[in-house]
């Protein structure tokens, strides 16, 4: 009796492996693989630059628009203006004061350099609006005089001078929204080295899911989207009240399958200044777990679907061994079957890490795929407080 319980929940969980196995495989195949072997081609840019306009929210950011903004504003492009939304007003004990960072006195010295090209308007608060990044962007986005925006933000800077020119000439046919690639500046720390492979995971995510024709999200520091389409969407009205969102959350309701085009050539990225510290890393990615509660079902559903088929499969093969340790024909071909399994995701993986310019991550992947999931249920059990932008 012993003996025929143990052989049903050998079979059983031989079983349950080979069908988390087989659905981590599907994901893979389904999206993944997709930037793993993505080439960029000269059939897929547009013939002509059109005029863009380029939106950076500043608030308190002094020191950043001193390191950053002239890397925008020297972009080889024929036909483009960058505009700051000055958001450093304070409120409510003074309305017409801002805050001594000398934000506005460093706008003005560019302004001064670049007249033609910088345009800068401030974003006075009012109760009756939400007191986070949205309002800024809509007041820089109704300021625009171009149709094709490109968002970034006052903490990065563009790859090269070619970034304008690599993310417009994207917009083909029927194209919308083109996302970006926004990574981090690396720095020899065990912090940044997480931050490294979340932003991997993000942008893995998010460019297959894109090329599979199920765009959900965008990145701020690197989106771009047309002012028509903003304006046709009411802007961010439908998710207005949340207290992040003005990226990822825009893309998810507003991209289809057919207006979404993506930029992957390594000139085309913006770099951002990484969290320093881990409570603020942790602080901002659970900003982001907060948006992607409002994501489309589906969505959450495929991105759940690639977490757990391949927790689920690792669970069921350790289990699976531990029943058949005596039995060879089983692990004959249970062991290859699960190593090829990994192999083949570190695979993409590593294919991903190095289009994203992150080649050191490929030799971590295994520490990295066993510690991370820790951190992502440490962010959704503990509520740490942040403050709203």
């Amino acid at each position: 009796m012993f003996f025929s319980t143990w052989s049903q929940e050998a079979t059983w969980t031989t079983a349950v492996f080979a069908v988390f196995a087989l659905a981590q495989l599907f994901f893979l195949f389904r999206f993944w693989i997709r930037v793993a072997v993505y080439k960029s081609s000269e059939k897929n840019l547009a013939v002509r630059s059109e005029p863009v306009s380029v939106i950076i929210c500043a608030r308190f950011e002094a020191e950043n628009l001193k390191k950053n903004l002239e890397h925008f504003l020297t972009q080889d492009y024929p036909d483009f203006e960058v505009i700051v939304v000055n958001d450093s007003y304070v409120e409510p004990a003074n309305h017409d004061s801002i805050e001594g960072d000398g934000t506005q006195d460093v706008l003005a010295e560019f302004q001064a350099r670049y007249p033609k090209i910088l345009r800068v308007t401030d974003a006075r608060r009012q109760d009756k609006y939400p007191k986070d990044k949205k309002f800024a962007l809509t007041i820089g986005i109704k300021a625009a005089k171009n149709n094709i925006l490109i968002l970034s933000d006052a903490d990065c800077r563009p790859a090269s001078d070619q970034w304008l020119r690599l993310i417009s000439r994207r917009y083909l046919n029927q194209t919308a929204i083109v996302l970006g690639f926004g990574g981090y500046k690396q720095r020899n720390s065990l912090l940044n080295w997480f931050i490294q492979y979340d932003t991997l995971l993000t942008g893995l995510n998010c460019f297959s899911f894109a090329m599979a024709g199920q765009a959900y999200m965008g990145v701020g520091r690197n989106l771009s989207y047309l002012k028509t389409l903003f304006m046709e969407r009411k802007g961010f009205a439908e998710f207005i009240h949340h207290p992040c969102g003005d990226d990822d959350l825009f893309v998810n309701k507003a991209a289809t399958s057919a207006n979404v085009n993506w930029a992957l050539e390594p000139d085309s990225f913006t770099y951002s200044e990484p969290e320093t510290t881990w409570i603020n890393w942790f602080k901002q990615k659970q900003r982001h777990l907060i948006a992607g509660r409002f994501y489309h079902w589906a969505d959450l559903f495929w991105l759940a679907w690639g977490s757990f088929s391949f927790w689920g499969c690792i669970l069921a093969f350790l289990l699976s061994i531990q029943l058949h340790l005596n039995n060879q024909e089983v692990l004959q071909w249970l062991i290859p079957t699960f190593t090829s399994m990994v192999l083949l995701r570190w695979y993409m993986m590593g294919a991903a890490a190095v289009k994203f310019k992150m080649p050191r991550l490929i030799f971590l992947l295994p520490f990295f795929e066993i510690i991370y999931p820790i951190l992502r249920i440490s962010w959704a059990l503990k509520p740490f407080p942040f403050r709203q932008r």
